[in-house]
């Protein structure tokens, strides 16, 4: 459907639509493009996009995040090289996992072999659009009661430090752009929705 193509993305590869696994090797060969619809789950596209990934603030979006960063946490599935883990993991979360949606955030979760697995979905791009895309997928690990702070809680951080305006601490020179503190709005969001599961 061309309503569900991210202008934002670039090229879409619509011969990949319902092909997650080739989606996958296309979009790690092209490193940027989307496949709109790659994948489908209780009658929804999902799309997978190349997405960016900064490696110095370890913030991202779409493949490229979780090809940097949680690319080790598909080791338990089936493949001979990490890629190709990674291809079947996300194909066996979406096929065999639950989808949830846990105070307005969707994702698939798979529990399997006492592990869990969570793909995070987003929904349009800039707050318009119905279309689903993956933000990230990568192996839960539940906080322990000791560092985690209580669901009512929305920072993370002391409460000695909300609104501190006397502070002997500089100001942060680099602030993080729009981009990094939406996604990091976006998993904190997923986070908090795993932790109430």
């Amino acid at each position: 459907n061309e309503n569900d193509i991210i202008a934002e993305f670039g090229t879409n590869y619509a011969e990949f639509y319902h092909d997650g696994k080739g989606a996958i090797k296309k979009l790690l060969s092209e490193k940027q493009g989307q496949v709109a619809g790659a994948y489908e789950k209780d009658g929804l596209d999902l799309a997978l996009v190349w997405g960016e990934y900064n490696p110095q603030t370890k913030q991202g979006i779409g493949l490229s995040k979780i090809y940097a960063k949680h690319l080790d946490d598909f080791k338990a599935f089936v493949g001979d090289t990490p890629e190709e883990k990674l291809a079947n993991g996300m194909s066996e979360i979406v096929e065999n996992g639950r989808l949830i949606n846990v105070n307005g955030v969707e994702s698939i979760v798979l529990n399997k072999n006492g592990l869990s697995f969570r793909l995070g979905l987003s929904k349009g791009w800039n707050n318009q659009g119905e279309n689903r895309w993956i933000i990230t997928a990568y192996k839960s690990i539940k906080e322990s009661g000791e560092t985690s702070y209580h669901d009512t809680f929305t920072a993370r951080e002391p409460l000695a430090n909300l609104n501190n305006t006397n502070s002997t601490t500089p100001a942060k020179i680099n602030q993080p752009s729009p981009l990094e503190l939406a996604l990091k709005h976006k998993e904190q969001a997923l986070k908090e929705a795993q932790d109430k599961i």
